[in-house]
C-alpha cells in the first residue's frame, strides 16, 4: 500500500519511537497478532506497517 507523505507524517508524529500501542482489533485475520498485544515502535519510518516490537 502506497500513503501519502502527509499521512505518513501525520503517524510519525502521533507514534514516535518508543511509544507504547496496544492493539485493540484486525480487519483482517493474522494468526501472529491479537486483540490485546501490546508493543513498543521501534523506529522511525516511512510507509506503513509501524515497525513495532510484540
Amino acid at each position: 500500500m502506497n500513503y501519502s507523505k502527509e499521512k505518513v507524517d501525520a503517524m510519525k508524529s502521533r507514534y514516535p519511537v518508543g511509544t507504547r500501542i496496544e492493539i485493540i482489533s484486525l480487519c483482517n485475520e493474522e494468526i501472529d497478532l491479537q486483540a490485546g498485544l501490546r508493543g513498543t515502535v521501534t523506529r522511525s519510518y516511512r510507509t506503513y506497517p509501524i515497525p513495532c516490537l510484540w
